[in-house]
């Protein structure tokens, strides 16, 4: 199979991809760009218990307890 990159405008795409859909499923596939595939794989991760979410404001709270922990020790 060969590979085409495709920039599809906004107000047609719905059409776009189901004219995809109607093509032989053998002989056209639609892949996900690699950005895309990681942010599922790690959504289904957390789905599954694998990994943990951490609310953004938590993060940031601990990172800064991290930093000034960091600080105050040298």
């Amino acid at each position: 199979m060969q590979t085409l990159m495709l920039e599809v405008n906004e107000t047609f795409l719905s059409k776009f991809l189901t004219m995809l859909d109607s093509l032989p499923k053998d002989q056209v596939r639609v892949k996900d760009d690699k950005i895309v595939q990681e942010i599922k794989n790690r959504i289904s991760a957390i789905d599954e218990g694998k990994e943990t979410l951490i609310p953004h404001n938590q993060f940031w709270e601990t990172f800064e307890d991290r930093v000034k922990h960091f600080k105050n020790a040298h």
